[in-house]
């Protein structure tokens, strides 16, 4: 397994509660994790009740074609938990993170399982393009 955070601190015109609000919005968190996405299906879950799983099926744009793969968002009182189990051409790949809203911070903690190639690739993405995908969230909460 492999593992990375991602922390951004928030402006104080950014409430906490906005930002856990704009992360409730499944589609946020669909839009971060699979930019570009050509579709996303609700599967199953109550996204209104804390600590339920709700799966939804993403189809997403890869190198070779496209995708269509689960992802697990479970709303939490102080963030999102997601999981991510999208379908590589080699091997397998599972990202889950912890996405928490703390102390005028967004962070968010990963641990992605795969072989050797999918982990990598993973790791350099989400270290690569997620700072950028927090400032959008967090810029979503300052105009909420």
């Amino acid at each position: 397994m492999s593992t990375t955070s991602v922390i951004t601190p928030f402006p104080s015109n950014v409430t906490e509660s906005s930002l856990i609000k704009v992360l409730h919005s499944h589609r946020n968190i669909i839009d971060a994790l699979a930019p570009g996405n050509t579709s996303s299906q609700y599967i199953s879950g109550n996204s209104s009740m804390n600590g339920s799983p709700c799966v939804y099926h993403v189809t997403a744009p890869t190198p070779v074609g496209t995708s269509t793969y689960p992802l697990t968002i479970t709303n939490l009182a102080d963030g999102v938990d997601t999981l991510v189990q999208p379908k590589p051409p080699v091997g397998k790949l599972e990202i889950k993170a912890k996405w928490r809203v703390e102390k005028g911070k967004l962070i968010e903690d990963v641990i992605i399982d795969g072989n050797f190639m999918t982990k990598r690739m993973a790791k350099g993405n989400v270290e690569k393009n997620h700072p950028g995908k927090h400032a959008e969230l967090i810029q979503k909460a300052s105009c909420a």
